[in-house]
């Protein structure tokens, strides 16, 4: 599935398309985080630096055809200022871009985050269907565009939700975006520039941005539209998140008690329709939050002395980014002290040309005019008509006299035609630099996604031409794994189930067990190349992963990443209404654990479940064939079969094995003892001298000890005559 993040925010953009990788989705996130940095964004994210209200977006969507948009511009509340008239209309020009484009394109889903702060304080336990109401222009932004999809509901192709969460917090947010992250960055530094500000105490729902993401991702994969309300369903007081930070802080381990808290919103919708619910508290989010912090601080502290001079510079372009208004004033400063050392070289110096001929009031506004444009060139006009005034007045000039002066006026009129002409030149120039700027930047950009577009096409065409010539990636790969599968011996068959899972998983962790005639314990069969087992013997009722497959007759995954487990993923293998084995996964790459993944191994081992029936239903029907009359004993011709097998699977790194030769073979009932001794996937029978020999799959020497004592025990002498190396 193709996924468009639109939004300016990073740490809620972050969060998300590292959600969606997770399940092998495609992830495209357009916005603009300014100075923002991207390096730490997901490497498969394909990030568009773009004004979400410019016709640049149009390219993204043309190129991408997204599947579903995501849209969550503003949707953090600044706890510290209020969004400006400018920025509710900025934010309205945004979305309808976006949901106009969405609209165009035929994008099948478009998902707007927006706030439960609409609904009215007066509401309690308040619904998806209760009324809203704007009290800030924050809210404003929110609840006019709410207006709008619910308006083109009627008339709109893209199915449109809108989820109205509580307050997100999270590590990595900025401190002014949620009262947690204020007070834990207070907590830890000095990077909030007011420490004497003070947030009101307040009541508000929070919920962490593990659990919004998830409720997104539910969201997207459901059917519902209209409003849900995505929140924890309980109102924290800001002084218990004080107080939480202060403990935990100290002692992460503390146990803080319960608090008691109010209803916030109705959840049970989101609940029942998404089948979700707030996983983390507040306590555990906080606690979370400390955990990341600790660890950047841990991090920080041990970069290069390089790395902290780039970050230096960094900061210092961000805050002048940030600040441009006090570096306008310069120009300010620069005007008057340009004007003071005219006034200098005038009055004191009597100074008024230069080299003779060129008037240095002139010269000043000229030079003003061509840095800093018709603004400060105007200025410097004014002043210098002060000047000249004034060195008349001190003279002893009239002012109505001043006014029908020629000579004077003559002067103002060079002053004013330098000033306005060559500052509006300066302007018009700076101007169209600007614009052609813009005009190259956009054309570059515009290049980029060309030049995506060609090679994506390129990839697609190497792809498909690859398929056809090459049979490792067609429909030759399908029958030459299918043929693999073919054998009815499953003595041979079980080498190739792990080839074959091998070869379509990409992996080399694969084992399969099977059931003896003791349903208690899984017997180990087969294995990848070099991957060591712990134990060749599974028992059912000490494997929690193999009674669960067994209960359930399903896939089985282990969910907790972090538990210790030799067991990742196992499937059945079932016969008559029983299962008979058990193909198991290992271990795998994490950036393997995806739903496709997992849907992928399963329909490997439906595949493999076929072949292994079969070939067990012919074993069944052969047995009878293959050993002597009346015993356990194999012929001579199939058990030299048996050996040959087993030498081919060493070989390969999947099976090692022993044989054994029986000394003295004379002992009374020894066909029947034998069988009795060893394993049901151990064959006893003749070779070509009619020595009675004794073959153990999957055994090591030492490991052959335990069968020889037991032979001993029943009065059968036998020795090791041959064994994997």
């Amino acid at each position: 599935m193709k996924v468009l993040l639109i939004g300016n925010d990073k740490f809620i953009a972050k969060a998300l398309a590292n959600r969606f990788l997770l399940e092998d989705d495609q992830v495209h996130l357009l916005g603009n985080f300014g100075k923002d940095s991207i390096d730490d964004l997901p490497e498969k994210v394909k990030y568009y630096d773009e004004d979400i209200s410019s016709e640049g977006s149009r390219d993204v969507f043309s190129v991408q055809l997204p599947d579903v948009v995501v849209y969550f511009d503003d949707a953090q509340r600044d706890c510290l200022h209020d969004m400006v008239l400018d920025g509710v209309n900025e934010h309205m020009n945004r979305f309808m871009n976006a949901f106009a484009l969405s609209t165009w394109y035929g994008v099948k889903k478009f998902i707007y985050v927006s706030t439960i702060d609409l609904y009215e304080h007066v509401v309690v336990y308040a619904g998806e269907e209760a009324e809203v109401k704007a009290e800030s222009l924050w809210q404003s932004a929110h609840f006019l565009c709410e207006q709008h999809i619910q308006n083109m509901d009627y008339t709109s192709s893209v199915s449109a939700l809108i989820l109205r969460t509580s307050t997100i917090y999270g590590p990595g947010q900025k401190s002014n975006f949620s009262e947690v992250s204020y007070y834990l960055d207070k907590k830890y530094s000095n990077q909030i520039k007011h420490d004497d500000t003070e947030l009101p105490e307040l009541e508000k729902d929070y919920i962490y941005i593990d659990d919004f993401c998830n409720a997104v991702y539910r969201a997207i994969r459901s059917s519902v539209t209209g409003v849900l309300n995505v929140a924890s369903g309980k109102k924290i007081p800001t002084s218990f998140i004080k107080t939480s930070i202060e403990k935990l802080y100290k002692n992460p381990n503390v146990a803080i008690g319960f608090v008691e808290s109010n209803d916030s919103v109705d959840v049970s919708q989101a609940a029942t329709v998404l089948d979700f619910i707030s996983h983390i508290d507040i306590v555990k989010g906080i606690n979370g939050m400390i955990s990341y912090k600790n660890t950047q601080s841990r991090i920080d502290s041990e970069v290069s002395f390089k790395t902290r001079i780039k970050r230096f510079f960094t900061r210092i372009r961000q805050s002048y980014s940030k600040n441009k208004e006090v570096f306008h004033i310069l120009a300010y400063v620069e005007n008057i002290l340009a004007f003071a050392l005219v006034a200098y070289l005038i009055l004191v110096k009597d100074v008024t040309l230069l080299f003779g001929y060129i008037d240095i009031r002139v010269l000043y506004i000229l030079i003003i005019g061509a840095i800093h444009g018709l603004k400060q060139s105007i200025i410097s006009t004014a002043l210098c008509i002060a000047l000249l005034f004034f060195q008349f007045f001190s003279q002893g000039y009239d002012a109505l006299a001043l006014l029908y002066d020629s000579n004077i006026m003559a002067a103002i009129f060079v002053f004013l035609l330098a000033g306005l002409i060559f500052g509006y030149i300066s302007d018009r120039s700076r101007q169209r630099i600007n614009e052609l700027t813009s005009v190259e930047a956009k054309t570059k950009k515009q290049l980029a996604h060309i030049k995506e577009m060609y090679l994506e096409s390129l990839k697609v065409k190497d792809s498909l031409q690859g398929q056809i010539f090459n049979s490792a990636n067609s429909y030759g790969r399908v029958f030459g794994i299918v043929s693999k599968l073919d054998s009815l011996d499953f003595n041979k068959l079980k080498g190739e189930v792990i080839r074959v899972t091998e070869e379509i998983m990409e992996n080399r962790s694969i084992s399969l067990y099977m059931f003896g005639r003791n349903r208690g314990f899984l017997r180990l069969l087969a294995k990848s190349q070099g991957l060591r087992i712990a134990q060749k013997s599974l028992s059912v009722a000490d494997t929690p992963e193999i009674a669960e497959m067994l209960e359930t007759r399903q896939l089985f995954v282990r969910k907790e990443l972090g538990k210790r487990g030799d067991i990742l993923m196992a499937a059945p293998v079932e016969f008559e209404g029983e299962v008979i084995a058990a193909l198991i996964m290992h271990d795998a790459e994490l950036d393997n654990l995806t739903l496709s993944y997992q849907n992928l191994f399963n329909i490997t081992s439906s595949l493999v479940n076929q072949s292994i029936v079969r070939a067990y239903k012919y074993q069944q029907a052969q047995e009878d064939e293959w050993y002597i009359e009346g015993t356990g004993i194999m012929k001579k011709e199939y058990f030299e079969e048996r050996i040959l097998q087993s030498r081919e699977m060493d070989e390969q790194g999947i099976s090692g094995y022993v044989l054994l030769e029986v000394i003295n073979s004379d002992v009374g009932e020894i066909y029947d003892i034998i069988p009795r001794v060893i394993r049901e996937f151990d064959f006893v029978g003749l070779d070509e001298s009619g020595k009675l020999k004794i073959l153990l799959n999957n055994t090591a020497r030492s490991e052959a000890g335990v069968v020889l004592r037991r032979l001993s025990e029943k009065g059968i002498d036998a020795r090791i005559c041959e064994e994997a190396v």
